[in-house]
């Protein structure tokens, strides 16, 4: 059989080339070859992949930056966040590299059971690392954007000479629109490579199970993406519109980009004629909820069905679906509560409060929407991400304590990590990326990775008083999230705190 040889690369991690021995026309592949084939098309591939990475940014953003004929917000839109891409992807291919070097005889395996602990090895890193892959939702969905600021109406010459420039040569594969495509073609290769290994390994083995595992994984991850683009594309002009308008008026900052969507989904509001007055019978209302990490976005559109007239004749058969905006607001994180109505109520029909908070700033008075889902699971849900929102943002307030001296429409809800049934969900991308060593455990054929080590609680490092201060912070960002809740007698209260930023300041303040 041929033999592949091994090499150092430039970097001192291993290569691989097939040796000169070349196969005769008539003779085929061995499963044990074919396997090996792929595996190293992963990861020489991986390592072209980083490279053109490391291309975009030496090449296009960085030498950008420095010029003056696009915006920021113009170059934001072109390399969206290729930054937290790139510094991931040099971090799995590391890990891929290292399943390579767990077996030094790799290149002279003859049976693909010998392949065993390569194939667990890579799955795992799929597996370790599947939320970071989620990381291409927010790129995928800007690549529209990409593509106005490369071609506007109106030629911007200083770009088109800037981009001659970067490319003398004039080759397709150096231009900026193919390196920017790249990331799109890469996320979709992957679950193809991973069931080809699949397919060649037996289905009773433990390795085979290990790679569905990982495939299911991946194809969630591009079920998700393409959910993303869905999303962006029909309300990502909202999204801007609303986020331009809070910049206005407010320093706080929020994200309001797909890799940040947590959980949405459509909802009944129950009082939309307390905001938008009667409602006519007959109209068609959509109530949708958002939940990102740093806000949650609220909207209502109504639906019309217009007659096309062809020719000054009204066809009835021929209709047009237009939809138009009744209702819209961004509520930030420090200025949203939720809350469970009665056990009974909320049993009947699964209702829940979305409330924005009062501002004696912004001289606006408490709005409370009254919604409803269609099960128990989806409005829950929602309380609970928007809960976790709440939670997160109080603790990040938390850290630097120590400073201080002492209508009807679908209902089904979407999660941005899988939720069985009717949506996907979305955790959120963990910010470690160094992977621990980790040992695998096989039990009866399953196979579950060792845990990491526990973080070390952020209050760790505070002094007593702040330490006080910020978890009597998180108490009450637990009561944010649910005025309802039971509190401690013992929790100090501020009457005058009207959200979550406020209670965690007057708390955090020296008596």
């Amino acid at each position: 059989s041929p033999q592949e040889t091994r090499k150092s690369s430039p970097t001192g991690s291993v290569t691989s080339s097939v040796s000169t021995t070349a196969l005769t026309p008539s003779r085929q592949l061995t499963d044990a070859e074919k396997l090996r084939k792929v595996v190293m098309e992963l990861v020489d591939t991986e390592r072209t992949y980083v490279k053109h990475l490391n291309n975009l940014l030496e090449h296009y953003l960085e030498p950008m930056k420095r010029e003056t004929f696009l915006s920021n917000a113009e170059i934001n839109a072109l390399f969206g966040n290729i930054h937290e891409i790139v510094t991931f992807q040099r971090q799995f291919l590391q890990n891929l590299e290292e399943s390579l070097d767990l077996e030094p005889e790799f290149n002279k395996f003859e049976h693909c059971g010998q392949f065993r602990n390569v194939l667990f090895a890579i799955g795992s890193a799929f597996l370790y690392y599947v939320n970071h892959f989620k990381l291409y939702s927010s790129f995928c969905a800007s690549h529209s954007k990409a593509q106005k600021v490369l071609h506007p109406n109106e030629g911007n010459h200083a770009l088109q000479e800037f981009l001659a420039a970067r490319n003398p040569k004039q080759q397709h594969s150096s231009t900026l629109e193919s390196y920017l495509i790249k990331p799109i073609q890469r996320i979709l290769k992957y679950p193809l490579l991973l069931q080809q290994m699949r397919n060649l390994t037996d289905t009773r083995a433990d390795e085979h199970v290990h790679l569905c595992e990982a495939l299911k994984g991946m194809e969630k991850v591009a079920e998700h993406i393409n959910e993303m683009q869905r999303i962006h594309e029909e309300y990502g002009a909202i999204f801007d519109h609303l986020f331009r308008q809070h910049q206005k008026s407010c320093k706080q900052p929020i994200d309001l980009s797909p890799g940040d969507l947590l959980y949405y989904g459509g909802v009944e509001w129950l009082n939309i004629s307390d905001f938008l007055g009667k409602i006519k019978k007959g109209l068609e209302l959509h109530a949708m909820c958002f939940v990102f990490k740093s806000a949650v976005v609220f909207l209502c559109k109504e639906r019309l069905r217009q007659k096309k007239k062809l020719m000054g004749v009204s066809s009835k058969n021929a209709t047009n679906e237009v939809e138009i905006i009744r209702y819209q607001v961004l509520i930030p994180v420090t200025e949203v509560q939720v809350r469970a109505s009665s056990a009974k109520d909320m049993d009947s029909h699964f209702l829940w409060e979305l409330i924005h908070l009062r501002s004696q700033l912004q001289r606006r008075s408490e709005k409370v929407y009254v919604l409803s889902n269609s099960t128990a699971d989806f409005r829950n849900a929602f309380l609970k991400t928007i809960r976790q929102i709440i939670r997160e943002s109080v603790r990040n307030m938390s850290i630097p304590m120590k400073n201080f001296g002492g209508s009807s429409g679908s209902v089904s809800g979407h999660s941005s990590q899988g939720m069985s049934g009717h949506g996907h969900g979305y955790a959120g991308n963990s910010q470690t990326l160094e992977r621990p060593k980790q040992q695998i455990t096989i039990v009866h054929g399953s196979h579950t990775l060792g845990k990491p080590k526990k973080k070390k609680s952020v209050y760790s490092s505070i002094d007593p008083p702040a330490a006080a201060a910020a978890t009597a912070a998180t108490t009450a960002a637990a009561a944010a999230a649910d005025p309802s809740a039971s509190t401690s007698p013992s929790t100090p209260t501020s009457q005058g705190a009207t959200t979550a930023a406020d209670q965690a300041a007057a708390l955090a303040s020296p008596q």
